[in-house]
């Protein structure tokens, strides 16, 4: 059919997906999405019918359901598919800064019988929910046995520029070189509730001053999801204020909030120099599967393209309890700039089995169990109680990592025993903001 071959434009993914149809009909084959990318700032002036910048559709015999590992990077940026799947694609880009969707490559040789087909497995292409786009989405890996194996004989080249979410090329795109301790500070407060800033800076300092070198505001330690974005922003830019001359690295956290807010505090961030994003999940329309969750993240990761992106899995606060083992192994490769997670949980053997990984950095978030962690391998951590005891805190690191666990499991224990007197008084943040300041002789009211 003339309306689909490599040149073709469409003016809409509609009016794309209905060519696509009589195309398949015409021809007994049938296609589905492998990969995608949603419209970015790139192609901003583009109309929102077009949904997607850049698609791969593939042969529904193409696809793999078995997920295979692998360690290593793709030599070319070519279409190579196994013998045993259906080497038939289309790629599709949006070209001209968002004029049409084009196909820019294509294969129409099929390898096996031409024929009324139904999909194997049903519904590969998933409804975001709430989102209203389809989910590109790619769960199939193949081996390096299977790639050597296949024939490039009858492949064409593409022209479809390098996209993050191709699972041949696992390493993460943005880096993110930080490990040790950083602290979730608090904010500060009026009697009228009102957010005050101004002893942010004796704040930054007393941290820096005691071996701090990472912070991580507006968490929920620092009651980030009770504050408004507006009151968010004025936190975040005073930190970054403060703390950048002090070389610190500062990570910030959001969620609990509207997504359109959510992106809109993203970007603000970016544009303001932060060096991490900590992102919650979705807290009403929870994700249900490691593949909501990717979608989630990919929507908050094209907001701020530029910056590390780290997920918080808190599931006793969030009540969303995914496998984060198999969610590193197998879906974050597709969120463009995630680069870790901080794990707060007390089960360490699922803990454990995260940092087997090794492309990911990966923060624990108990405070009560940190010598344990430490001596079964981790090196990062997210700990409130730092803001009150950092030497000490420090102490209990340096030993577990050197496992020395007399003195870490007697520094554990008397951490233990000061966080307890602290919750005693009460509502654990308050009494430990008044710790702190009580502690750091910084006048707050």
């Amino acid at each position: 059919m003339d309306s689909f071959e490599i040149g073709s434009c469409f003016k809409s993914y509609n009016e794309l997906m209905q060519k696509l149809g009589d195309y398949c009909e015409a021809t007994n084959t049938k296609f589905t999405t492998k990969d995608s990318r949603l419209i970015t700032n790139e192609f901003a002036s583009a109309k929102e019918s077009f949904v997607y910048s850049e698609l791969k559709l593939i042969c529904v015999y193409g696809r793999t359901h078995k997920i295979k590992e692998h360690n290593r990077k793709r030599k070319m940026r070519t279409i190579k598919i196994p013998k045993t799947e259906c080497p038939a694609y289309f790629r599709i880009k949006l070209i001209n800064s968002g004029v049409a969707l084009q196909i820019v490559a294509m294969n129409i040789k099929h390898n096996h019988p031409l024929e009324k087909i139904e999909e194997p497995n049903a519904d590969y292409s998933r409804l975001k929910r709430n989102k209203g786009n389809k989910s590109g989405l790619k769960k199939e890996r193949k081996s390096e046995d299977e790639d050597d194996d296949a024939s490039s004989d009858d492949m064409q080249a593409s022209e479809f520029i390098e996209v993050y979410i191709d699972p041949d090329d696992p390493e993460p795109k943005i880096k993110f070189t930080f490990r040790g301790l950083c602290v979730p500070v608090f904010n500060i407060f009026r009697d009228d509730l009102s957010l005050k800033v101004g002893q942010i800076a004796k704040y930054s300092q007393y941290l820096s001053d005691s071996g701090i070198k990472c912070i991580l505001v507006n968490s929920d330690i620092g009651e980030g999801m009770s504050m408004s974005i507006a009151e968010q922003k004025l936190a975040i830019e005073e930190w970054v204020n403060v703390a950048k001359p002090l070389k610190m690295h500062v990570m910030v956290q959001v969620g609990a909030c509207p997504l359109p807010e959510i992106i809109d505090l993203v970007k603000h961030v970016e544009s303001i120099g932060v060096d991490s994003i900590l992102c919650l999940p979705e807290l009403y329309f929870k994700p249900s599967s490691i593949e909501d969750l990717v979608d989630y993240l990919k929507i908050i990761s094209e907001a701020a393209p530029k910056t590390p992106l780290l997920y918080n899995h808190n599931p006793e606060m969030t009540g969303v309890n995914l496998n984060m083992v198999n969610f590193l192994n197998n879906s974050a490769m597709y969120i463009p700039t995630f680069c870790g997670l901080e794990y707060v949980s007390n089960d360490l053997d699922d803990g454990v089995a995260l940092l087997d990984n090794g492309k990911y950095a990966i923060f624990f978030g108990v405070d009560s169990l940190v010598s344990m962690a430490f001596s079964m391998g981790f090196d990062s951590a997210i700990l409130a109680s730092a803001n009150i005891y950092p030497q000490q805190v420090m102490s209990l690191i340096n030993a577990a990592k050197e496992s020395k666990m007399s003195e870490a499991r007697k520094l554990q224990k008397q951490l233990n025993s000061n966080c307890t007197t602290i919750s005693n008084f009460g509502k654990y943040t308050l009494c430990s903001i008044l710790s702190c300041f009580q502690e750091t002789k910084i006048i707050y009211f």
